[in-house]
Order: C-alpha cells, then sequence, then structure tokens
C-alpha cells in the first residue's frame, strides 16, 4: 500500500472524522515504527511522522511500542521457567503412574513410598524456585508499568476518542500489574463501549472486548449504543475479590497454565472455574475440588491474546487476567 500517498490525499482525511483520522495517523506511524526503513528516500513520510512524533498519535504510539516489548520480556521470562516446568510436570506424571499402581495393588505402597516421598521433595523444592522466580520478575512487570502509565498521564485526552483511550490504557495497565478494576472503571469501560466507533476511536473496540468478558455485556461491532441485556447475575461481578487469591503461571501461558486458589475449601466442595476470551466467549471451564492442587489448563489450540478467568466464592467473583501468546 502507497502510504505516501494516503499521507498527501486531502480527499481521504476530510472524509473522515477527527477520530478516525487520528486511528488512521496511529496506524501508520506504527507502521513506520516497525519499518523505519520505509523514511529513507521520502520526504512525505519522514516528514509525516516528525509533524507527529510530539502529538498524542505519536506518543500513543510510542507507548503502544513499550507495551508490546513488555509483553515479549514477560514472554521471554516464562521461556527460562520452561525447563522447571517440564521437570515438575514429570514428576507429576510419575507420582499419578505409582499412585494408580498402588490404587490396583495396595501392597505396593510399602515398596514405594521412600520413591514418593522423595518425588514429592524434589517437586515441592522445585514450585519453590519458580515461585522465588515469579516473585523476583513481578518487580520488573510492575516497574515497567509504572512506566508506562507516566507515559499515559502525559497522553493529551482532551478530546473523547482520546480519554477513551487514555482511560483504557489506564485500566488494562494496572490490570496488567495486578489490580482489578473497580466499579468505577466498569462504568467508564461502558461509556467507552457504547461509544460510535468513528467518534470514540480504536479504544472502542478493546473496551467492548473488556466489557464482554468481564460484565457479560456484548456490544455490535457495526452500531453505537448497543447494549445487549446482561444476565441477572451480571452485577455480582462488579464485587471483585483482588487475587493473590488466584495466580495464574506462566503469564502469558504458551501450551499450559496452571491456575492456583488460595481460598477455603470445604471437604467435597467443587468450584466451576471459567475462562473467558475477550469476545466474551467461555472457552473452558474446569471443576476445582482441592485448593491444594494446582489445575492444569492447556492453551496450546488457543489463539493468542488476552483472557479471563473467574471463579464464584461465596458470591464473590475473583478473576484475573493472562495472556496466551505462543513463541
Amino acid at each position: 500500500m502507497d502510504y505516501a500517498a494516503i499521507v498527501q490525499d486531502a480527499g481521504t482525511w476530510s472524509a473522515l472524522t477527527a477520530a478516525e483520522q487520528t486511528s488512521l495517523r496511529q496506524g501508520i506511524y506504527g507502521l513506520l515504527l516497525d519499518n523505519p526503513a520505509w523514511l529513507n528516500g521520502s520526504s512525505t513520510l519522514s516528514g509525516f511522522k516528525a509533524a507527529q512524533d510530539a502529538t498524542f498519535v505519536g506518543q500513543s504510539e510510542m507507548l503502544r511500542k513499550a507495551w508490546l516489548q513488555l509483553m515479549a520480556d514477560i514472554a521471554a521470562h516464562q521461556a527460562t521457567l520452561e525447563p522447571t516446568y517440564a521437570a515438575l510436570d514429570a514428576l507429576s506424571n510419575q507420582l499419578q503412574q505409582w499412585f494408580d499402581a498402588i490404587a490396583a495393588d495396595p501392597g505396593l505402597e510399602a515398596s514405594l513410598q521412600g520413591q514418593i516421598n522423595a518425588a514429592i521433595q524434589q517437586g515441592e523444592a522445585l514450585a519453590a524456585q519458580l515461585q522465588q522466580a515469579e516473585d523476583q520478575f513481578t518487580p520488573t512487570v510492575q516497574a515497567a508499568v509504572a512506566q508506562l502509565l507516566v507515559q499515559n498521564a502525559a497522553l493529551d485526552g482532551t478530546t473523547p476518542h482520546t480519554w477513551n483511550e487514555k482511560r483504557y490504557n489506564e485500566i488494562a495497565l494496572n490490570w496488567l500489574a495486578g489490580t482489578e478494576p473497580d466499579a468505577t472503571a466498569a462504568n467508564d469501560l461502558r461509556q467507552m463501549a457504547q461509544s460510535c466507533l468513528s467518534d470514540g476511536g480504536r479504544a472502542v473496540l478493546a473496551a467492548r472486548g473488556l466489557c464482554a468478558a468481564w460484565l457479560k455485556e456484548y456490544y455490535d461491532e457495526g452500531n453505537c449504543n448497543s447494549l445487549q441485556p446482561r444476565s441477572e447475575d451480571s452485577e455480582a461481578s462488579l464485587e471483585v475479590v483482588t487475587s493473590p487469591a488466584l495466580l495464574i503461571v506462566p503469564n502469558p501461558g504458551d501450551e499450559l497454565v496452571r491456575v492456583s486458589l488460595n481460598v477455603p475449601m470445604s471437604e467435597g466442595e467443587q468450584l466451576q472455574v471459567q475462562f473467558f476470551n475477550l469476545n466474551g466467549q467461555n472457552v473452558h471451564t474446569a471443576i476445582l475440588t482441592s485448593a491444594k492442587v494446582d489445575l492444569p489448563i492447556s492453551v496450546k489450540n488457543w489463539p493468542d491474546g488476552l483472557y479471563v478467568v473467574k471463579v464464584i466464592v461465596l458470591n464473590k467473583t475473583i478473576s484475573k487476567t493472562f495472556v496466551v501468546q505462543h513463541r
């Protein structure tokens, strides 16, 4: 596509709303950041970029690029932990084989008990290594998110579509750092989601995705103010328990993630663990029978993207986001 021609075509720009012009400029600017060689020999494109560098367009795209780099860093960190997870999986499989053998022949328990105890100790040591690695890396992520929030705070949010993007970034970045959206954030997301694309900017679709996954509210991408009725229990989702109660590792996940829940559970109690994509679709449901056992979930066939896991405990919804990113 000849982006230089688009930049120079006054007819193209005059046919667009202010929000649509900003979105198109962001798209072109982002491509120039990813393909700096395009600037060589094109005074039109180099002039366009220079003119946008200090504006909302340039600053928002620089933030987006730094955000993507953070996600890549998180993925690289998780890759270093994969051998440890593989070793833990192997131990888990071996233990299951021993337990199955004992169930079939209880007389084997005495001869296998020593090996079982040793495997359990080794597994606990590996789990401690993983937890230590996550504890050490978490401040790095939080510091990076804090810097992104500073960049976001500097964005010009004086027009409705720039306010939408600035506010959406704030909500999503804080969620990435572990702070669940509150009722005020829910209302702001609704306001964005009910905006027309032509007026609300590119944050509209992102807000609609979060509303679908988190609030179970669905909006028609082609229309404005197209809220569909929420389910009767959707209000309960506004009462959110912030987690460390709910932990998902690794995050981002590639093939397998583990869900652990630190809540009291009575004997025989079962909790339904639901996974949603940003279109609000329930992509998986699992049953947790004990808070002492991690729940392994295969995500190797899930598309890359942001997902929400929800568990209802004592009439409160515990939710947490995680990313699936295949390498």
